[in-house]
Parts: structure tokens; C-alpha cells; sequence
């Protein structure tokens, strides 16, 4: 068990994923909780990873939970618990679990949902489950407001405008459908302008096109996005940086799985290097050397490669 936390706390998530075969699901939720009271986004990021290959409910509720639960200091934390809960009842429409959870991120009129909205689902949790206490609630706390300022009325006019608005929300579905009409450099620009007011949407957002077609330019762009504009929230420490509370793991493991993904990209390779410090747990050392050799055979001048070979060799 102890592996499996100091796995995902290193950002080495394909073998946290390993060490888990072994644990039963409550004993994984257990953990997964355990380290989102010490407030370690890493394990956000390892949940996010988990959907990779198996974009199930479970997995989507873990990441939900710790977002509305546990990193609640983070901007946007309940919509982007909202954008989880949404993503599965794509899937799952009549899902009584997923509905009520849905229900339960309704904290404040229009955050994340209008109240004319959320009564029409809490009407159909009703419908389906007449003794639901949480769909009770929110049709009381509601029924006041039904007429009140209409998103229509909020929405704004422009793409742009109506893209970020989404993605704050936590509804990412609409959002994509809008970004299909944006370069990169637009999308990126845009999910920049919301993630530097340290709105946890837009990473989740990159992890919803992740979800839909995993990129190395992704990765990057993600540990990019996560060390500007969230490190503040999750200040490093000195060293082992597993007490760093997940940034430096988020980072290393978005670049380390783009360099898997392009191993042959000498720039994407350098970058995690770049990385690589003494101490530094995250690096496997003899994966490390190889590297360091192929980068030098290939480019005799690598800045990076140079600098690791004379800390490790």
C-alpha cells in the first residue's frame, strides 16, 4: 500500500497502476482519499490518468470526490467535480448514482448550474428514485429561483467568450464542440487566460482532450499549464519531492509520458531531462543513462544531456 502512494506521489503512474492489481477497490479509494487529505494533487492527476484505460464511473467519481472534497482551495474546484460527474452520464443517462452525484455539486444559483436546470434533473431523479432525499432538497431550494437570469441571458456572444464561460463551468462536451473551430495556438492561448486566475477547469478541460485523442503536444502543454499557474497553490519544498505536494510529480509525469509517446523527438526528450536533479526519485537511473547516451550519439551538444551525464556517470 505504501508502494502504491509513493508511486503516484514520484508521478509514476503506470507503475502505482501495477502495484494497485493487488488491492481491492475500497482499499484503493481508501489511499486515493488518504492523499487528498494531505492536499497531493498528484493523485488528481493519477485518477485522470486511470480514465486513459478505463473511462468508468468509478474512476470518474474518485476524481470528482477529490476535487469537491479535497482540493476545494483550487479554482473552479466544484465545476471541474461537475465536468467529471457530466462525463460518465454521457455515457450512463439513467444512472441514479451519477444523477444524485450531479445534484450534489449544486451549491449556489448558477454554480455550476442555472436553477432551471438543475430542477429538470432533480425532476428526473424523482422519476426514477421517488425517495431521493438530495433531489427533494434541490427542487425546494429551487423552486423560488426557476425564472431567474437564464443562462441565455449570461452566455457571452463571441467563441471565444462562450469557450471559456464552458470550460468554467465544467462543461467541457459544449466546450469542445466550440473549440473544434480553434487553432492551437487559439485554444491553448484561451485555456491560458482562465488557468493563470488558477481555475483548475482548464487543466481538467486538457485532460478531457486527452481522454479523446492522448497527444505528446497535450502532455507538454499540460505540464506546462500545471507548473505556471498552479505551483502557487502547491508550493514545492526541498527535497524528496514527494513531500512537494504533487506539482514536480504532475509535471515529470506529463513529460515523461510525451518523451514515451515521441521517443524519436529530441526536443521533448531534452525537456525531461531538463527534469532530472540529484535526488530525484521520479527518474529511474538506468532509464536515465540510456537516455543520456542516446541524446550525446545523437547531438554531441546537447545542453541537457551533458548536463545529466556529469551528474550521473
Amino acid at each position: 500500500m505504501n508502494l502504491f502512494k509513493k508511486k503516484i506521489e514520484l508521478g509514476l503512474f503506470n507503475e502505482a497502476s501495477n502495484c494497485s492489481e493487488n488491492l481491492s477497490e475500497k482499499e484503493i479509494s481508501n489511499l486515493i482519499f488518504e492523499l487528498g487529505s494531505s492536499e497531493n494533487i498528484s493523485v488528481y492527476a493519477f485518477v485522470c490518468f486511470k480514465v486513459l484505460n478505463e473511462d468508468i464511473w468509478k474512476w470518474h467519481h474518485r476524481a470528482a470526490i477529490l476535487l469537491f472534497w479535497y482540493f476545494t482551495h483550487i479554482g473552479r474546484s466544484t465545476a471541474g467535480a461537475n465536468a467529471h460527474i457530466e462525463h460518465s452520464l454521457i455515457k450512463e443517462p439513467t444512472n441514479i448514482e451519477i444523477l444524485e452525484c450531479l445534484l450534489h455539486t449544486y451549491e449556489l444559483p448558477f454554480d455550476p448550474f442555472e436553477p432551471k436546470e438543475i430542477n429538470i434533473i432533480a425532476q428526473q431523479v424523482l422519476l426514477l428514485k421517488p425517495e431521493s432525499e438530495i433531489a427533494q432538497r434541490v427542487i425546494e431550494l429551487t423552486k423560488d429561483h426557476l425564472n431567474n437570469h437564464p443562462w441565455k441571458h449570461i452566455l457571452p456572444t463571441e467563441r471565444e467568450g462562450q469557450f471559456c464561460w464552458l470550460v468554467s463551468k465544467g462543461k467541457l462536451f459544449a466546450a469542445n464542440t466550440i473549440a473544434q473551430n480553434f487553432d492551437t495556438q487559439k485554444l491553448f492561448y484561451l485555456l491560458d487566460r482562465l488557468a493563470i486566475k488558477e481555475n483548475i477547469c482548464a487543466y481538467v478541460f486538457v485532460w478531457h482532450m486527452l481522454w479523446i485523442k492522448e497527444t505528446a503536444q497535450l502532455h507538454l502543454y499540460a505540464a506546462q499549464i500545471f507548473q505556471r499557474n498552479f505551483l502557487k497553490k502547491f508550493p514545492e519544498k526541498p527535497f524528496p519531492r514527494h513531500t512537494s505536494h504533487g506539482t514536480p510529480a504532475v509535471v515529470f509525469f506529463h513529460t515523461h509520458r510525451a518523451a514515451e509517446l515521441e521517443p524519436d523527438n529530441l526536443e521533448i526528450q531534452e525537456q525531461l531531462l531538463s527534469l532530472y536533479e540529484p535526488g530525484n526519485e521520479s527518474f529511474d537511473l538506468e532509464e536515465t543513462k540510456a537516455l543520456v547516451e542516446h541524446m550525446l550519439k545523437i547531438n554531441p551538444e546537447s545542453a541537457e544531456g551533458l548536463r545529466v551525464q556529469k551528474l550521473i556517470f
